[in-house]
């Protein structure tokens, strides 16, 4: 080995040798940070939340009164309502992010119902003034299934236990 490649490679290990304590001394600063942010975190009191008074925009009121009528309706025959209904099929029928309406007139909403991607949407046309509620043929369909399941799985139950 001649002398420039000696000199060459006592450069690149010294420069090694200081990116390696860059290094360890960055990861040492961050650690020492997330250590005083802890610290800081632990002395923190949150407020409790307070509701404020303002009354939210009528058609959000109206809107959201289209989806409780909605939850709260009864399919023609039928002695559950759309929630009760839908608990035998969904994991939590009140999830509020399975609800979304969308104004299509004035007093009149079309809220869904939709779980996870994948899964059938359940679709009603909401007459707030009138306070009235209309399945599109697709939910009816889908919630007579559902009641008809729902029915044959209690007289199951009933015929096993009588035995």
């Amino acid at each position: 080995m001649g002398m420039d490649a000696l000199a060459l490679s006592s450069r690149t290990d010294r420069g090694a040798s200081r990116m390696l304590a860059a290094a360890t001394l960055s990861v040492a600063s961050l650690l020492a940070a997330f250590s005083f942010c802890v610290d800081l975190a632990g002395d923190i009191r949150f407020a409790p939340r307070t509701r404020h008074s303002t009354r939210a925009p009528a058609a959000v009121t109206h809107a959201g009164e289209a989806v409780s009528l909605v939850q709260e309706w009864r399919l023609a025959g039928d002695d559950k309502s759309i929630v009760q209904r839908l608990a035998g099929a969904v994991l939590n029928p009140y999830y509020a992010r399975a609800w979304s309406f969308e104004k299509t007139e004035e007093g009149a909403y079309l809220v869904l119902f939709r779980e996870p991607a994948g899964t059938p949407v359940y679709a009603f046309e909401v007459d707030s003034q009138m306070k009235s509620v209309r399945a599109t043929p697709e939910t009816v369909d889908r919630l007579t299934i559902l009641r008809v399941r729902d029915e044959a799985q209690s007289r199951s139950g009933l015929l096993a236990s009588a035995h």
